[in-house]
């Protein structure tokens, strides 16, 4: 009842059925009074037993206003909570990316052979920093990179207009303490920058165990941040967003003038809904936690914020047009719960006690001549058609309301498991270009007569890759004849020997630059035990340029790894549990499903898809037995440079 007093007023629909319940509760109460006394000792016991269903109808009253009030404060905490957790979620999967990169890029033979040569640093330095800047073409998400050597120099790095004063640098001097695979800092550093704060990841460059440098990368936090928030806001109802560091300082804002950078958390934080005033204005509250990937937490404390005018209310209401009608058997729906079935099962139960008020009613009249007793049946038989309609409206109002949060849900979700795929694509496809580069693979394969040694290395470098990259199945190198050289998969040394398809091996050698790649169809290929997968393709270079002299391929391991994020994109309860009967899949560009979690019936798409694909709004598919199945779909919007062209849905049987 607290909740309805706080928020009904935002809520005008709501107020409208307060006000019928109000007068037609009056009707009954007046109506069972004249009742008593016109009708005496006649129908004493009638209007006894109507008093009685009265006072059940003032109790289903307020346990329905009290309903329809929790359930649109239940879609704003779906609203505030799904947005604040996928704003932390997805940062923090782009991060553990980042601390994977660095400690790779820090192994880097060219990096290394700089510094153990200062004596040639200087005619090197443009070198070195021409492959930083390759670097930065595949992994667009870096503003800077440095290379430090072991007395805090700057001998190279990307940005010619950052001015690095890397001896005073209190991060760099910690990375090459550092006894950790990687560092992270956020705040002001004299390495980038002019005194904003910079989103900073290291690692020490060693050889042999000895630490001869540092590397820094500096992440593009701000742009990172206005593209997730660009994403929620599409169909967020104007929610404002804010990410909070350890301190509960604000470090990011999609709206500055409500929670400026640099301000203090307006409150103390909950991961439950609340409210809080800000400029004299009434705001739901919400905070979330991220829940780590794959080991990796995040900056450490870390959390995102959501921010909805109460006012806004109303926007979540219902105005129906048609007539109202409850489907028989509606409270088995897993969509109603025990608290409204009941209030269903009550309702129906009120309309029949007056039903038998009437016909006892009618029975008594007649037996006992006592015809003034009709006027009152006829007011009671209408009141009890206006309370049965009013229930049944209001009713189907909060199972529509129910129906359209889990929509909005299946679709808000079906477009995290997109973003998830969309951004892991992305690295796939930097991955396959930047090891294409690796210097030993152009250097040897640019040779008319490698030695076996040469190529036996290829091996060992996949292998070395491989065991930082845990989402592929395998990687290959193979020459300008397609013949496969070496293969990081114990399994797949069968392969060495063998050549490309020669589609392919076309497709590799027609790349014109570093920049271009190719990527296989979704299809079973034999390098994937004849199952479907992706395999990126990257071209490799001869050092100093001209035409492709083989290639790389990485064979992505799609099998766990899309079974992955469509698990962790799936809608959860508060327990973190997956809720029941809710399943999802990945879908390509004809509407073949490629992905999907386990258990649940994925519909047939053929008839709905081209329908669907484009907005995804259509919200049900029916079946020829009368059942339906809530759905939302949504569309590949690409990361940065990266399109995938796929589809991801999630559906909900009712």
């Amino acid at each position: 009842m607290e909740q309805y007093e706080q928020f009904s007023r935002f809520m005008p629909a709501i107020l409208g059925y307060r006000d019928q319940f109000i007068s037609l509760n009056s009707q009954l109460k007046k109506t069972t009074l004249t009742g008593k006394i016109s009708s005496l000792e006649t129908a004493e016991n009638l209007f006894a037993y109507m008093e009685t269903t009265q006072q059940k109808f003032s109790e289903l009253q307020r346990r329905l206003l009290d309903a329809l009030v929790e359930q649109n404060l239940h879609r704003v905490s779906d609203l505030l909570g799904n947005t604040a957790q996928v704003s932390i979620d997805i940062l923090v999967r782009n991060l553990f990316e980042r601390t994977a990169d660095v400690g790779f890029l820090a192994m880097d033979e060219d990096i290394i052979d700089f510094l153990l040569r200062p004596d040639t640093q200087a005619e090197q330095r443009a070198s070195l920093e021409r492959r930083l800047f390759e670097y930065a073409q595949k992994y667009t998400v870096y503003q800077e990179i440095l290379v430090l050597d072991e007395e805090l120099f700057c001998v190279a790095h990307l940005d010619a207009n950052n001015k690095p004063i890397s001896k005073t640098s209190s991060f760099g001097a910690r990375v090459l303490d550092s006894k950790e695979a990687f560092e992270e800092f956020f705040g002001v550093d004299s390495l980038y920058g002019e005194g904003e704060s910079a989103l900073f990841y290291g690692s020490p460059i060693r050889q042999e165990g000895r630490v001869i440098g540092a590397l820094v990368l500096v992440f593009d936090f701000a742009g990172e941040m206005k593209r997730i928030y660009n994403k929620l806001q599409e169909g967020s109802l104007g929610v404002n967003y804010a990410l909070l560091d350890e301190r509960g300082r604000i470090i990011s804002s999609l709206n500055e003038s409500l929670l400026p950078v640099g301000s203090n958390a307006p409150c103390s934080l909950s991961e439950k809904l609340g409210t809080i005033t800000l400029k004299n204005r009434e705001y739901f509250i919400l905070c979330a936690k991220s829940r780590g990937y794959q080991g990796y937490g995040g900056p450490k404390d870390w959390c995102a914020l959501s921010l909805w005018r109460v006012d806004e209310l109303r926007r979540l209401e219902f105005r129906r047009s048609v007539e109202a009608k409850l489907e028989e058997d509606i409270e088995d729906s897993p969509l109603v719960g025990a608290s409204l079935a009941s209030i269903i099962n009550e309702a129906q139960e009120i309309y029949e006690d007056l039903n038998d008020v009437v016909i006892n009613g009618e029975i008594i009249a007649s037996k006992t001549h006592s015809y003034a007793l009709n006027a009152i049946l006829d007011r009671i038989r209408a009141i009890s058609h206006h309370i049965n309609a009013l229930c049944i409206h209001s009713i189907t109002e909060l199972l529509e309301s129910i129906e359209s949060a889990s929509h909005e849900n299946l679709r808000f979700y079906s477009g995290l498991a997109m973003d998830i795929l969309d951004r892991n694509l992305y690295e796939r496809a930097n991955d396959c270009r930047w090891w294409a580069l690796h210097t030993h693979f152009r250097h040897t394969l640019a040779k008319e007569s490698p030695t076996a040694e040469e190529i036996e290395r290829f091996g060992e470098i996949l292998c070395a890759i491989h065991s930082l990259y845990t989402v592929y199945y395998n990687l290959f190198v193979f020459d300008a004849s397609g013949k496969i050289l070496a293969s990081s998969h114990p399994n797949e040394q069968d392969k060495i020997g063998k050549f490309l398809p020669r589609e392919t091996l076309k497709a590799v050698l027609a790349c014109k630059n570093p920049q271009e790649y190719h990527l296989s169809s979704f299809e079973p290929s034999p390098f994937y035990r004849e199952e479907p997968t992706f395999v990126y393709y990257g071209a490799i270079f001869p050092p100093l340029g001209g035409k492709p002299v083989g290639g790389i391929g990485i064979v992505f391991d799609s099998t766990p790894q899309f079974h992955a994020m469509l698990e962790d994109s799936l809608p959860r309860d508060e327990k973190g549990e997956a809720i029941e009967g809710v399943f999802g899949c990945f879908v390509d560009q004809v509407g073949k499903i490629i992905a999907k979690t386990q258990g649940g019936e994925i519909p047939p798409l053929e008839g709905v898809f081209e329908a669907i694909k484009g907005e995804g709004r259509a919200e049900k598919i029916l079946y020829p037995d009368g059942g339906e199945q809530l759905f939302g779909i949504r569309r590949s919007g690409g990361y940065r440079e990266y399109k995938s062209g796929l589809y991801a849905a999630m559906f909900r049987k009712v």
